[in-house]
């Protein structure tokens, strides 16, 4: 019976993760500072902790894109062990794609893309989206 109670309540509290989060931020990134991107000035990446594990494990973090004036849209949650979130600008569009290592040896990791998404900047200034 004891089993059982325990295994419910992991249950539970696995279950009730906000991935959307944005009690904990751990950084803000400054998109026009990367030169391979070519992003405008005053566009960010904004990085939340949704559930750290701190010495058993790694942590989930969710991203989000703004400009802090016109909109702030949730991009994606990844775990920072192995998976991260890439944005790149070309002109009007922001390129967002999740990624997941693919070996532990730097040498052979050829990233996998797990999932891309594209947002027009004039799209997202017009809809005044805050998330």
């Amino acid at each position: 019976m004891r089993k059982c109670i325990l295994l419910i309540s992991l249950i539970v509290f696995a279950g009730c993760r906000n991935n959307k989060s944005k009690a904990d931020h751990v950084l803000t990134a400054n998109l026009c500072k990367y030169e391979p991107n070519k992003c405008p000035c005053n566009l960010y990446v904004e990085v939340y902790r949704v559930f750290g594990m701190g010495a058993f494990g790694s942590d989930m973090n969710s991203e989000y894109l703004t400009d802090s004036v016109n909109f702030r849209i949730y991009i994606g949650t990844y775990d920072d062990s192995d998976e991260n979130i890439i944005a790149k600008c070309k002109g009007d569009s922001v390129y967002t794609a999740k990624t997941k290592k693919t070996s532990s040896i730097p040498e052979w990791d050829i990233p996998k893309i797990l999932e891309t998404k594209t947002y027009s900047l004039r799209d997202l200034k017009m809809q005044q989206k805050f998330e």
